[in-house]
């Protein structure tokens, strides 16, 4: 038989394909969820591991949604809730997040509700607050059967009591504690749903809900969750102690709405470690940073500027809601707790929420990073404190986000405030001159004015208020004018007949608008009337600032 192949070139054959494969490109091994940390839930005597990264959150606060009803000749405005997320959230007793999972965990304690007075909108089940916590209080002690357990997992699924689940039991452990897979044909493939039920006193029914990114869909992410749910151990629940970081709680209030307000936010942060708390005057603090210094610096960042807020508007009646503040220590952190929507701020008022979130700075030094914090406080903090100064109302975006960038520039020299001018101020001078008609921007809604044009309109509401509040006054003579009366008429005329709208036509009333506009024109043109605006003694312990 013939030889085809000399061993030399068979050697060198070899070669060329070790060569070849090594040359070509590595082919990325898929995500996957790998197991992590095992994490203590106290308040209902749970441990259980998580898959690596798992990151714990508060609760967000509930949605407020305001209805108005008429009592006879009275208008009122009632708060009311969806249904489903009170239920949930008396019920949620951890959540942990990342980029590629978030898991809820659920103790099992209410039954579905049924017998609620609601207020049926389109697609939304709403209830006061007073008629669900009548309801919770005369559910006896829960004792579950199959039928039960069904129905209430359907409620979270959004299903018929009686739809069909199957329970696929995974685990039994040397206790006798039991975990099962939930199954349903049409959960998708990046929800896994799991229920663990202690074998011990007193008996305890959990739900383990995960919602997965597409990109670790796959077995070996599974096997990781199997793995992690076979370690589950239950031990006897502990009472809680909240962990606060101040020296004296002067924020108790009288109103029973008040303290209601201020209990929900401490137990938001229950089984969440790193998680603490501090008060001052009607704001609560929550936080995981462990920088004792940049929280002191933004607490009095939110006193200061709230004693100018109150200044130039002055709070008519008694505030009815504790004001909540969250401070995340990394920035994942709080993208994945406020959403991809609002992934370009470094603060946010949620106004649904009543809670103003906070970002950490990611560079610059310390002190330019707690600079950058107190800014954003400064701005989302007027955001809060006009929401609950006008009776929980949403005002004009024109008055609103003006405001806001015209605060930033709050600043403090021997404990007296004053406000400079920022480095919104060149901007602004750009948009103004070339704005050729200011309403506009006073008709303007939210969805408008975060549209495309986004950075321009930011730039002009900055440079209305600042004309109005420190620029008007500067103008003599001919040009002489009554402009810097606008913000406050609009912010009692709110009060009043609480209609954005119908608060900016009352708040313009008698202005001529092309006189107006002519004068607004005329001032950003001048860098002598801008240098005498800066100088303004705008507070009534105001010093002057610098261009």
């Amino acid at each position: 038989m013939k030889k085809i192949f000399h061993s030399s070139s068979f050697t060198y054959l070899l070669l060329l394909t070790v060569v070849i494969l090594f040359s070509l490109p590595a082919v990325a091994s898929r995500p996957r969820l790998k197991s992590g940390s095992s994490v203590d839930l106290p308040s209902i005597g749970l441990k259980i591991k998580l898959p690596r990264g798992a990151e714990a959150t508060p609760a967000q606060s509930l949605t407020v949604i305001k209805l108005h009803r008429r009592r006879g000749d009275i208008d009122e405005q009632v708060n009311s809730y969806n249904l489903k997320e009170l239920w949930l959230h008396s019920q949620l007793k951890g959540i942990y997040l990342n980029a590629q999972f978030s898991v809820r965990i659920y103790l099992m304690e209410l039954p579905r509700p049924a017998g609620i007075e609601t207020l049926n909108l389109p697609g939304n089940k709403l209830v006061t607050m007073e008629k669900y916590n009548n309801w919770e209080k005369q559910q006896p002690t829960q004792f579950w059967n199959k039928r039960e357990i069904i129905s209430w997992i359907n409620y979270l699924l959004n299903r018929e009591p009686e739809a069909t689940l199957t329970n696929h039991e995974l685990f039994r452990s040397g206790a006798g504690d039991r975990i099962s897979q939930i199954k349903s044909p049409d959960l998708p493939p990046t929800r896994r749903l799991y229920l663990a039920i202690s074998a011990s006193r007193p008996l305890r029914y959990v739900i383990i809900d995960f919602k997965l990114q597409s990109e670790v869909v796959n077995k070996k992410s599974f096997r990781t969750l199997n793995y992690c749910l076979k370690n589950i151990k239950f031990y006897p629940p502990q009472q809680l102690t909240y962990h606060r970081k101040d020296e004296q709680n002067n924020s108790l209030h009288p109103i029973s709405q008040y303290k209601a307000s201020r209990q929900q936010v401490i137990e938001s942060i229950q089984n969440r470690p790193g998680w603490w708390y501090t008060e001052a005057n009607n704001f609560i603090i929550v936080a995981d940073i462990s920088n004792r210094h940049t929280i002191k610096e933004l607490k009095a960042g939110l006193l200061r500027s709230r004693a100018v807020f109150s200044e130039l508007y002055p709070l008519m009646t008694p505030l009815q809601a504790i004001s909540v503040v969250k401070v995340f220590a990394t920035r994942q952190e709080y993208l994945n707790y406020i959403g991809p929507q609002y992934r370009w701020t470094g603060g946010l008022w949620m106004s649904s929420k009543k809670e103003l979130v906070i970002s950490p700075v990611n560079f610059g030094s310390e002190r330019a990073k707690r600079k950058l914090m107190v800014n954003v406080i400064q701005h989302e903090g007027f955001h809060q404190y006009i929401y609950f100064a006008t009776g929980e109302q949403q005002t004009a975006v024109w008055f609103n986000e003006g405001n806001a960038t015209f605060f930033e520039g709050i600043k403090y020299r021997r404990n007296r405030p004053f406000i400079v001018a920022t480095d919104r101020l060149e901007p602004g001078r750009q948009a103004a001159l070339h704005c050729n008609d200011i309403n506009t921007l006073l008709q303007m809604s939210y969805p408008e004015f975060y549209g495309p044009n986004k950075r321009y309109n930011y730039a002009l509401g900055y440079a209305l208020i600042f004309f109005l509040q420190k620029g008007a006054p500067v103008m003599k003579g001919k040009d002489r004018n009554n402009y810097h009366q606008i913000p406050l008429r609009y912010y009692q005329a709110i009060i009043k007949n609480k209609n954005p709208r119908q608060a900016t036509t009352a708040a313009w009333q008698g202005i001529d608008m092309t006189r107006f506009n002519k004068l607004f024109h005329k001032f950003w043109s001048s860098r002598t009337l801008i240098k005498r605006a800066i100088r303004y003694h705008l507070l009534k312990s105001d010093s002057p600032g610098s261009l």
